[in-house]
């Protein structure tokens, strides 16, 4: 899994949001906004981590319930397909 274009990301607030940049602003006319935790599990797509790897990167980095950790996760990634930025 990866992103299909690249993106730069602004804090806007509490938010992040992603503009493609290069040639890749001409194919995806659009921007991301995101929170911080969908913003940190797009950090780790872009280090090329599987969905299972960023579940369990993100359980390390918050105290938190793994299977509420791995359903907010592939909540984001479905989102991430949905607006089709995957690969």
């Amino acid at each position: 899994m990866k992103l299909k274009y690249r993106f730069i990301f602004q804090p806007v607030g509490q938010r992040y949001i992603g503009t493609a940049v290069g040639d890749d602003a001409r194919k995806f006319n659009g921007m991301l906004q995101l929170n911080g935790t969908g913003y940190r599990i797009v950090q780790l797509i872009q280090e090329g981590k599987s969905e299972e790897a960023i579940v369990e990167q993100m359980a390390n980095e918050y105290d938190g319930d793994h299977d509420l950790i791995a359903q907010s996760v592939g909540n984001v990634i479905a989102q991430l397909n949905s607006e089709g930025v995957l690969e």
